[in-house]
C-alpha cells in the first residue's frame, strides 16, 4: 500500500506540475537570398512571405536578415494551429531616417493587438521586447517592416514561446492531493474496524 501511495503522489505531482513554455527562435535562415514570396516552414511554424528579399548581411540569429521590397506592401505572416506567444523581434535602420516595424497579432482570426517599434537614424540591431502583446494567446503574428526612400529596415530573429493548456502549480496541487490520500487512508482505516 505504502509503495501504490508513493507512486501515486509522484505521478499526481508529475501530472499537476508547471511545465516550461518552450522558446523558439525564429532566424529565417531556410528563406531565399533573393526578392520572394512564398510559404516555408521553420521550427514547426508557417512563414508566409508577400514581396520581402532575403539579405545576407547582418542578421542577429545567422547571416540572414529580411526586407520588405521597395514600393510594395510586403509582410511576413507567421502561423501555428497551436497558440503561441510573441516575445520580441530585432530590427536595424539601414539608411539615413528614423523607421518603424508594426507587429499585428491574431487569434481566430481576431486582431489581440498592436505593437510599433520605432528606432532612430542608422540604429544597429535592437532586440524589442513585446509589451501589448506580452502573454497574448496568438495564432497569427503579422510583420510589416517600413521600407522607403530614407527609412529602410531589417529585421531577423523573432522570439516565440509555445502556450500549453494552464497548467496548475505544484504549490496548489500538493494540499489537495495530500488531502486525497488521508481521506483515502482514513477511509481504508474504517473498513477494516
Amino acid at each position: 500500500m505504502k509503495n501504490a501511495l508513493i507512486a501515486a503522489a509522484t505521478a499526481a505531482t508529475m501530472a499537476f506540475g508547471v511545465s516550461n513554455a518552450a522558446e523558439v527562435s525564429l532566424g529565417f535562415e531556410g528563406l531565399p537570398a533573393s526578392d520572394f514570396t512564398g510559404v516555408f516552414m521553420e521550427d514547426g511554424y508557417t512563414i508566409t512571405a508577400v514581396d520581402m528579399f532575403g539579405d545576407t548581411q547582418n542578421g542577429t540569429d545567422g547571416p540572414k536578415e529580411l526586407e520588405r521590397l521597395f514600393g510594395t506592401n510586403g509582410f511576413l505572416s507567421i502561423t501555428r494551429a497551436a497558440p503561441f506567444n510573441f516575445k520580441s523581434i530585432d530590427f536595424e535602420v539601414e539608411f539615413s531616417s528614423s523607421a518603424t516595424v508594426t507587429v499585428e497579432g491574431y487569434l481566430d482570426g481576431m486582431l489581440q493587438g498592436t505593437e510599433v517599434f520605432a528606432l532612430g537614424v542608422r540604429d544597429l540591431y535592437t532586440t524589442f521586447v513585446a509589451d501589448v502583446l506580452a502573454g497574448v494567446s496568438l495564432d497569427r503574428l503579422v510583420i510589416l517592416a517600413e521600407r522607403q526612400s530614407g527609412a529602410l529596415t531589417s529585421f531577423d530573429r523573432v522570439v516565440l514561446d509555445d502556450v500549453g493548456a494552464a497548467p496548475v502549480p505544484v504549490p496548489a496541487a500538493l494540499p489537495l492531493m495530500a488531502a486525497g490520500l488521508a481521506g483515502l487512508g482514513a477511509l481504508r482505516r474504517r473498513k477494516k474496524s
